[in-house]
């Protein structure tokens, strides 16, 4: 997770141009995402908006900041997820204060919107077959996407659209949670449970047993699943081999986020105190 405050959006640019957003005193970001093709980036702010960037925008010096969408609760944390049903063009956004929200991602038209969800939001990720699953740390629930479309303004949820409600282990909450077309991930205070998209009822997760998970992600065409703990230390778990091949500890705790790049197969780590660290392919 990054962010910054102030007047703009420091030390940031893309080809050498300028990012520019002078939004106040408030630039808090819960979450910054690239589009599938790269010719957008989306930030997600603490104070319940998303804002996007076109990055294609080269006649231009300076890259301006669209307010894509924003939550009627000034204090909803937005999390928004790119990948997903009809080429991608659709985008979940969620906030912990209970609101949900899908839209189309070019163009911030909302397909459908709900102030009072269910549950709160905290990540949302989309699954095959048009599903999506939202989470907290108390409970997963997996939906039809198709029941949310097009309805723009929904009072009231279908009964039939939660497909299926996980809940973590006895005494343990969740605390990370990762998605792909194959797996459905979750980290916990003592394991990281991992899912079989296809068959997530009659199957029993895979137990990874790695504690205190606070970020988790695929690689590798999700051979590999590499976990960031709270406490510092970097995990990679091969899931064909189903064993752990290699760790790293950095004695700076407080770990928040890893992102695997695949462009360089290097690992991005980044912790609260708002450093990022690169562990780079000779060290994988």
């Amino acid at each position: 997770m990054f962010g910054g405050k102030g007047d703009g959006i420091y030390s940031s640019s893309f080809d050498g141009k300028e990012v520019d957003g002078p939004y106040g005193e408030s630039l808090m970001n819960s979450q910054i995402v690239f589009s599938p093709e790269g010719d957008y980036l989306y930030l997600g702010r603490f104070e319940g908006k998303l804002d996007m960037l076109g990055l294609n925008e080269r006649d231009q010096n300076k890259l301006d900041i669209h307010e894509l969408f924003r939550f009627k609760n000034p204090y909803g944390r937005v999390v928004s997820e790119l990948s997903g049903v009809t080429g991608g063009q659709m985008m979940l956004v969620g906030s912990d204060q209970a609101e949900f929200a899908l839209i189309m991602r070019d163009t911030g038209n909302v397909l459908c919107q709900v102030d009072r969800f269910p549950m709160a939001i905290w990540w949302l990720k989309f699954l095959p077959g048009a599903h999506f699953v939202t989470g907290n740390s108390n409970e997963a629930r997996i939906w039809k996407a198709t029941d949310f479309a097009y309805k723009r303004n929904m009072t009231e949820i279908p009964q039939d659209a939660m497909q299926l409600l996980i809940k973590p282990p006895d005494g343990d909450v969740f605390t990370a949670m990762e998605a792909n077309d194959k797996y459905l991930a979750f980290g916990t205070r003592e394991k990281v449970l991992v899912y079989d998209v296809t068959d997530l009822e009659g199957v029993k997760p895979l137990e990874v047993m790695v504690q205190q998970a606070k970020s988790i992600c695929f690689a590798k065409d999700s051979r590999y699943l590499i976990i960031g703990c709270e406490y510092g230390a970097v995990r990679i778990y091969d899931l064909e081999k189903k064993k752990l091949i290699w760790k790293y500890f950095d004695d700076e705790s407080g770990l928040t986020t890893v992102i695997y790049n695949e462009c360089n197969d290097s690992i991005i780590v980044g912790n609260d105190q708002g450093k990022v660290k690169v562990l780079a392919k000779e060290s994988l």
